[in-house]
């Protein structure tokens, strides 16, 4: 259980991420006995010489037959078969261990990460706030989201923090409680309590950069038994959730690290694409032509994605209307110079 709670275990272990690399390998829900190792013999299940980039070298360090797992309710158990290299949790060199989903173990040169379904349809919520193509910062993501603890979400403002906490709660075990966004302004203590009360057993979601200053009661129940939530807080910088929260709080705290779109500027085409693809469009952000993508991926978005998701809706609608602008306007519900002067902002060819 999580904090004392009586809460449902992690879900049965359906695949194995090769941490690092866009690769899964899959476990048959209805299969209990696996083999992994580097030999392509039918008997392995899991052909370590088959993955995607594996060198001669990493396929030296994983024996022919390295382990063998066999699924115990929803855990896996791994008992290392005379390796010659090891099985390793953490820097442990291990015999046999039990496997849940959201921990690794390292055989060779390759970590493999434990996955349920939850935290298998966790993973695109991660990749769009942490980079699409960021696939050791997810991995080690799902790991600290897999262990319950409090989360803080370090970043700038506007990347997509309180929807992040939202699919961490629905793929939790706290998923059948409630999830409780805490709103400004936090008045009176009874009104603070009541907040806290009603997310209780479940997670609340805090934004610092939105909320000045909680009473230091109310801080003290959120992390407090009382209610026994999960919080999951929201900070630009270390500094300001060490002011607010108290600094004795920030060892309880797992840190997810989310990176401005500055940082992610050759991704906004395809951010805004999986946005069209979500409104059900085929249209691409390319069909805009090629200067408008480059002025679109040297633009500076201060809100991050906040602004990507305010800016697909346009985009898409002079898409729709064959750029022309009056027509995508009247579509949006705003004015025609309105529209003219946003698209003048983004430098986006009407040609």
């Amino acid at each position: 259980s999580e904090g004392g709670l009586d809460l449902p275990p992690l879900g049965a272990i359906t695949a194995l991420r090769i941490v690092g690399r866009n690769q899964e390998l899959p476990l048959l829900p209805t299969k209990r006995h696996f083999t992994l190792g580097s030999s392509p013999q039918p008997e392995v299940d899991l052909s370590v010489s088959s993955l995607a980039g594996a060198t001669a070298a990493t396929r030296e360090h994983v024996s022919k037959l390295h382990v063998t797992l066999q699924r115990r309710a929803n855990r896996l158990w791994v008992v290392d078969q005379t390796s010659t290299n090891g099985t390793f949790v953490g820097d442990r060199r291990e015999t046999a261990f039990d496997l849940a989903a959201g921990q690794s173990f390292r055989v060779g040169d390759i970590t493999l990460l434990a996955l349920d379904e939850a935290l298998r349809t966790l993973r695109p919520s991660l990749q769009w706030v942490l980079g699409l193509e960021a696939h050791a910062a997810v991995d080690e993501a799902l790991q600290v989201v897999a262990s319950g603890t409090p989360l803080l979400l370090l970043g700038p403002t506007g990347c997509g923090q309180r929807a992040l906490a939202e699919a961490v709660h629905r793929t939790s075990a706290r998923s059948g409680h409630p999830f409780v966004a805490i709103q400004p302004p936090l008045a009176t203590l009874p009104e603070q309590l009541a907040v806290l009360a009603h997310a209780s057993h479940g997670t609340a979601f805090l934004d610092l950069s939105l909320v000045d200053g909680p009473s230091a009661r109310f801080v003290a129940e959120l992390f407090g038994p009382t209610y026994r939530i999960r919080p999951i807080i929201a900070a630009p910088e270390i500094d300001l959730a060490g002011v607010r929260l108290g600094r004795e709080r920030l060892p309880r705290l797992r840190v997810i690290g989310i990176p401005s779109l500055s940082h992610r500027a050759a991704e906004v085409p395809r951010l805004f694409d999986i946005l069209f693809r979500r409104a059900g469009s085929k249209h691409s952000v390319a069909d805009l032509g090629t200067a408008s993508v480059a002025g679109l991926c040297a633009r500076d978005w201060p809100n991050n994605l906040h602004d990507i998701e305010l800016a697909a809706p346009r985009l898409l609608a002079l898409l729709d209307h064959g750029k022309n602008v009056t027509a995508a306007a009247e579509s949006l519900g705003m004015s025609r110079q309105a529209l003219s002067k946003w698209i003048a902002r983004l430098r986006v060819s009407l040609e």
